[in-house]
């Protein structure tokens, strides 16, 4: 058992920076755009957490929309400001908040894995998904909003979303949310500040040993069609680099690249 996990089940202490604030919604579009509106005002402090029991108009990667059941799961949003981090330098937050995630689930169900570049998935299918929004001035990032949507207790999933899975499928029963909510604050900010206090080469190789089908031959599809391959490595502009059957290694940015 890694020091994370013991800290979590042993050690459950207040965040030094992740929940030093949290506001409670009934209602919302969406978490992020509520702290970006808070950033704008200029209102808000660092680690502040921004849960809602329902989001309108939830957002995913791109043009996604995270659908999710009133009451039932999480869905939240954590304002940070990682000036300590350059632009090129961004995914890092991403591999940071992920393996905080993982670390929690983990507890629950030893499959839980990573998606590159932000879904959470449990077995081979997708529990959660994360969207971080930086603001970026002169090379450093001066604000980050990062949305978590994680399937708690939700059973029932639209007929579009056919690989969805929560924790409540996983265990058999319902979970605490507040319960859960507290754990993943005390990981992500453990993560957060392993990453502030410049340990970097630990999450890479981290994070891409929990990468979802890691050194595994799998088929993906670029735009020259579909192919054998095994994910190798992460750089640390985020960019996923795979080795082919052929031998050939190439670096994918997001969406040039898929499973299949």
């Amino acid at each position: 058992m890694d020091i994370f996990r013991f800290y979590l089940i042993n050690q459950i202490m207040r965040p030094e920076i992740i929940g030093s604030q949290i506001i409670r919604l009934e209602y919302v579009d969406s978490t992020n755009e509520y702290c970006h509106k808070l950033l704008r005002d200029g209102n808000i402090t660092e680690g502040t957490i921004v849960v809602a029991e329902e989001q309108t108009s939830g957002k995913g990667y791109g043009t996604n929309i995270w659908e999710s059941e009133k009451g039932k799961n999480l869905t939240f949003s954590i304002v940070l400001f990682p000036e300590f981090l350059d632009a090129s330098r961004q995914f890092m937050l991403t591999m940071a908040i992920s393996l905080g995630i993982t670390d929690v689930i983990s507890l629950y169900d030893n499959t839980v894995s990573i998606k590159w570049p932000n879904d959470i998935m449990i077995g081979e299918k997708k529990a959660g998904g994360i969207l971080i929004e930086n603001v970026i001035q002169e090379n450093k990032i001066i604000s980050s909003v990062l949305g978590i949507g994680l399937n708690i207790n939700q059973t029932g999933f639209d007929d579009f979303l056919p690989r969805a899975v929560s924790l409540k499928d996983i265990v058999g029963g319902d979970i605490d949310k507040e319960e859960f909510l507290s754990l993943l604050c005390n990981a992500i900010d453990k993560r957060y500040i392993l990453l502030k206090n410049d340990n970097e080469d630990i999450i890479r190789l981290e994070y891409t040993s929990s990468l979802y089908r890691f050194d595994m031959l799998s088929t993906f599809e670029d735009k020259t069609g579909k192919f054998m391959a095994k994910i190798i490595d992460i750089a640390v502009s985020g960019r996923l680099i795979v080795k082919k059957e052929s031998g050939e290694i190439k670096e994918y940015d997001f969406k040039e690249i898929i499973f299949i």
